[in-house]
């Protein structure tokens, strides 16, 4: 149980990770990463996101009758230029959505290594 968040905010790219403390009593711990990624890194990225079609995503992908186990909630707003896109679902993705997370870490993968230089 828990949550990832990762926003842009004050030229900082930024991962929030929200997890239940079993321990405690429905209390969850939360964890912040302030990263500035390269620019090389966010031209890979971006080249990533128009490759996967992202941009033409549908708004809603939700799906509550699915008979699957619950695969959770995603939302995502997305603003490149003058590009912009708000998706979100229940149960279901689009195509390309596992590579789009995938492309979401290995942002944050190139951030933290240019900032250990």
């Amino acid at each position: 149980m828990g949550s990832n968040r990762v926003k842009w905010e004050h030229d900082k790219l930024v991962f929030v990770k929200r997890v239940a403390d079993m321990k405690g009593k429905g209390a969850f711990v939360q964890t912040v990463e302030q990263l500035s990624p390269p620019a090389e890194a966010w031209r890979r990225f971006w080249a990533r996101i128009d490759a996967l079609g992202v941009w033409q995503w549908k708004s809603d992908y939700s799906n509550p009758k699915r008979d699957l186990p619950d695969e959770g909630s995603w939302a995502l707003t997305l603003r490149w230029g003058a590009r912009h896109l708000k998706s979100k679902g229940y149960n279901a993705v689009p195509d390309g959505y596992s590579e789009f997370r995938a492309a979401v870490y290995k942002l944050k993968e190139d951030a933290q290594r240019h900032e250990r230089k």
